[in-house]
Formats: C-alpha cells, structure tokens, sequence
C-alpha cells in the first residue's frame, strides 16, 4: 500500500491548521481580550439577543446581516514598504462575487476600515477582477459619488486623429510620461491625459490637440470652450496645443507643455466630494489622519533621503552612493517602483539638495541605475524601474 511520509504529510497539514488555529482565529482572540477588559460590552456578545455581534471573514459572512457592518481591509505595505498585490480569495475566480457579498451585509450604514489607498492598488499588476473592484469601492467611499461622475473609459494603444495629435503623443512618450488617448468622461473625449506617477490610475492634466481647420471654425470654438469649461469643472486640468504653433516653434511648445506637465504633477491634490469633505467634523465617527503641512513633508524628505554628499560636485560623487541613494527614495518614497524621472528629480532634490537635474546628473544617475540592474536589485522596463530584490 502507498505511503506518505510523515515529514510531507506534515508540511501540508501545517499551513492548513496554521491558517484554521491561528490566523483565522487572531480576530476572534483578540475580541475575546478586549472583552475580558471591558466587561460592561458583554451585553452585546449575548446569545440572547437576536442579533449579536460577530466577526466573519469573507468567505464566511454570507447570509449574516446587520444594521451596521465594520468592513475591515487586511491587505497593505509590509515592514519592508512593499505591496505585494495578494488579496487572497478575492484574486480567484468569482472573487469579485464575494466582494458584492461583503459590501452588502449592512441594512443602513457600511463603515470602511484600511490602510491603504486606491491608488496603491495597482490594477495593471493583476487580472483578476476582485481586486480591481476593491479599488473602485474604496475610491468611492473616501470621494463619494464625484468617482461615479468621472467615470472614464481611455484607449492605451493609441488612437490618433492626425499626425500632429501622434507627435505629441510620441513626444511625451519619450519624456516618460504614460499616456492614455481618446480619454472619455460623462460623454466627453480628450484627446489624450497624463498619468500621475506616483498615484496609479489618477490623470494630472488632459491635453487636446487642435488643427489649424481649428482657428477658422467659429462654431467649433465656441463648443470647445463650453465643453472645457465643462471638464473644468469636473476637476480636469485642460492644456490647449494649436498646430501651427507646434510646427513653427517646435521647441518652445515642447517646453511649455513639460512645464505645463510638472505643474499638474506637482500642485496635484486627490479629488474629494462636498459631501465627505462637509460631513468632516468632530461631530461625527469618522477617523481623521493627521495631516502634515508642506513644509514638514519637505523637511521629512530632506532628512529621509539626504546623501552625505549633499551639494557636492556630481562627478566627485562615487557611483556607490548614487546607488544606495536612488535605492532608499526609490523604496521609501514609491514602495520599490517609479518612473525613471521623477525618481531622479526626487533624488536630485532631497538626496544632493540640487536645483535642477542636469543632463550631467542624469547620466551619473542612469550609470547607478544600470549598475543596480547588473546586481539583480532593480528591473528596468519602458522607462519604469522596480525593487526586484
């Protein structure tokens, strides 16, 4: 007769019992504490009443109601700053029919508990639909229904109405935006947007390409500006290029449009609605983070990133130092992952106290980079670089 060893049949009967004993367990023992501290809850835990408090996970919580539910999300950063995008039984098929269950267990008020932000939840690393799902209802319930108003569908193979529109798109392309074309929102159509780089999913500014047909349509203008004002006041930030300019003056419009870019990078606030933003008071149970001032973020970024050789000349810096410097912002600053250029500018600032990120810094900084790649620390891919290690 077959016989399994007792060494393999013990390294799979561990993880189950450890997950059945421990893990699912740990919520249920630490209430079970909690009530041995404050007696007084007891009565709320009584099998007498005909709806006691309980905690399910979510596999389990099917066909239980209440009037109100604590939806807590365990997923987030370990200790190390890293995400790793595994959201359990949500990343399996049908996950996302196990969401809908969760959400809808409350008869009045749903109360969202978590630690990370939609953002961090990046959908390009995954497929599953579960995942996906839980970003949306997380963004909806910081920023309420502003998220079902911006709805956007976008197109990120390319889709061009001309050659001009296809040259600017190439153009920042090459600068290492991302870029999304023929971006839509409530019925609307851009003709290309910005990617933030560090909140996934979030556009910084919206870019419509106009023709020189463009400047002789009185009708077509003035639809325009009633459809930008529009977009405006959802929130877009709309930059105009006028074809003609871009041809004649090819260097100066690229210019503006990178500082017009950087701009909406940098003066970028997360969208909220009035309703959240109003019902934010001491009256009420929301959890406030603290909020720091600019000028303490600043000087946080100083102190975490700052290089011993802070303000010296650029080539009297070893290559050592670059790495180590890019390696620390590149995990503290963007959990382990960035575009190539704002990770520089970043570096460039906080870790040498530089005013600006000349060509001669940025060579040292992709000599670093490479150098990182060689050991196997970092992966560099379409102007993205990753903690791989």
């Amino acid at each position: 007769s077959f016989r399994i060893p007792f060494r393999i049949l013990l390294s799979i009967l561990f993880p189950l019992l450890y997950y059945k004993f421990l893990v699912k367990t740990s919520s249920e023992n630490a209430l079970f504490r909690r009530r041995q501290e404050h007696p007084e809850f007891e009565q709320y835990f009584s099998d007498n009443l005909e709806e006691p408090l309980f905690i399910r996970n979510l596999e389990t919580v099917q066909g239980d109601e209440r009037d109100t539910i604590i939806f807590s999300i365990g997923y987030g950063f370990d200790i190390s700053g890293k995400f790793l995008m595994n959201f359990g039984p949500l990343s399996r098929n049908g996950g996302e029919r196990r969401l809908n269950v969760a959400v809808t267990r409350a008869r009045y008020n749903l109360k969202l508990v978590g630690s990370i932000m939609p953002t961090d939840i990046k959908t390009e690393r995954t497929s599953a639909l579960g995942p996906k799902l839980l970003r949306e209802y997380i963004d909806f319930a910081i920023r309420g229904d502003i998220v079902l108003k911006g709805e956007i569908n976008t197109d990120e193979n390319g889709i061009f109405d001309s050659p001009f529109e296809e040259s600017v798109y190439c153009y920042l392309i090459s600068k290492g935006y991302r870029v999304a074309t023929q971006v839509g929102c409530s019925g609307y159509r851009i003709d290309m947007a910005v990617y933030h780089p560090d909140y996934d999913g979030r556009f910084v500014i919206g870019i419509e390409c106009d023709g020189a047909a463009y400047h002789s349509a009185r009708t077509a203008r003035e639809r325009d500006r009633l459809r930008q004002t529009v977009l405006e006041n959802m929130g877009w930030k709309i930059y105009r290029i006028w074809s003609t300019d871009w041809i004649k003056d090819t260097i100066s419009e690229k210019s503006k449009l990178i500082t017009a870019i950087e701009e909406a990078i940098n003066n970028y606030e997360e969208p909220a609605s009035e309703t959240v933003l109003n019902s934010v008071n001491p009256e009420n149970d929301y959890l406030l983070m603290s909020e720091k001032s600019e000028e303490e973020t600043e000087e946080e970024q100083y102190v975490l990133f700052r290089s011993v050789y802070a303000e010296q000349n650029a080539k009297d810096i070893p290559v050592s130092d670059y790495e180590k410097t890019l390696l620390n912002v590149l995990k503290t600053a963007y959990h382990g992952s960035s575009n190539i250029e704002p990770l520089f500018r970043k570096t460039a600032k906080y870790g040498y106290l530089w005013k600006r990120l000349g060509k001669n810094i940025e060579s040292q900084f992709m000599q670093a980079i490479s150098e990182l790649e060689r050991k196997g620390i970092v992966e560099v891919k379409d102007s993205q670089v990753k903690i791989i290690m």
